[in-house]
């Protein structure tokens, strides 16, 4: 009897994500590569004008100039401050929930505001703080990962993460040269693997996809995450505003793609 209900819950769940899918398609919208059993664990939709992730279970603070804008559209935004003094969104604590243990991906929508001829880092996530392999190596190094864009040129980018894996280390993943204009909403996606590695999405097209050496789990951060500049030391502020952010845990089923 209870297999035969399992069965049925699960005809019923799959049965509605393909009316999703269908509907998404006839509206021409992106259909992302989400699937139904995926685990949501958190959610900024900064285009509700809130700083917090939407169910407040994860809670922020402003830093810098950073604030909450607008747009002739009625939607709100994360708009980023320029200057180096740290800025975004910085966790009041370290939520170990926000490094997973298994297959995650992380999507984030924004648009760039880049200042001509800059080259700095432009950080969207960062709760690993150290972006390079120090020579003499802290314990702290290794947990975490961070995600931003590297600029290669005006309205050119590399997008670059890092993981850190505890005692086994850190690994870096960096994607191709992709243009960004300013002011165009985009979205990127990174998917960790364990067993395969990483693999960067821009607007839903693969930007590279890349085998893990170290092939382990994210360690639990040490730092408190930050969204839209990096943790400490020197900042790298995003060169742009912010709308939403999404984590996820990955199912068996993606896992196994």
């Amino acid at each position: 009897m209870n297999a035969s209900r399992k069965q049925s819950s699960h005809h019923e769940r799959k049965c509605h994500f393909t009316l999703l899918l269908l509907l998404a398609v006839f509206l021409g919208g992106y259909v992302p590569e989400a699937a139904a059993e995926d685990t949501l664990i958190a959610h900024w939709d900064f285009t509700a004008g809130k700083i917090n992730s939407q169910d407040d279970k994860f809670v922020g603070t402003l830093r810098g100039t950073t604030k909450i804008n607008k747009g002739e559209d009625g939607k709100s935004f994360l708009s980023i401050g320029k200057e180096k003094s740290g800025q975004g969104i910085i966790m009041n604590k370290p939520y170990p929930e926000l490094t997973p243990a298994g297959d995650f991906r992380l999507e984030a929508v924004f648009r760039m505001n880049q200042t001509p001829g800059s080259k700095a880092w432009c950080v969207l996530w960062d709760s690993k703080y150290i972006f390079y392999i120090r020579k003499t190596a802290q314990p702290a190094d290794n947990h975490g990962f961070s995600l931003f864009l590297s600029p290669v040129g005006d309205e050119k980018y590399k997008p670059i993460v890092w993981i850190g894996c505890g005692d086994k280390g850190s690994e870096m993943f960096m994607g191709n040269t992709v243009s960004i204009p300013n002011g165009k909403i985009c979205t990127i996606s990174f998917t960790y693997k364990v067993a395969d590695g990483a693999e960067i999405l821009i607007d839903g097209k693969v930007n590279v996809k890349r085998p893990s050496k170290l092939k382990q789990p994210l360690s639990p951060a040490v730092y408190k995450t930050a969204i839209g500049d990096r943790y400490s030391g020197s900042f790298f502020p995003f060169q742009g505003d912010i709308l939403d952010i999404k984590l996820y845990a990955l199912s068996a089923a993606q896992s196994s793609k």
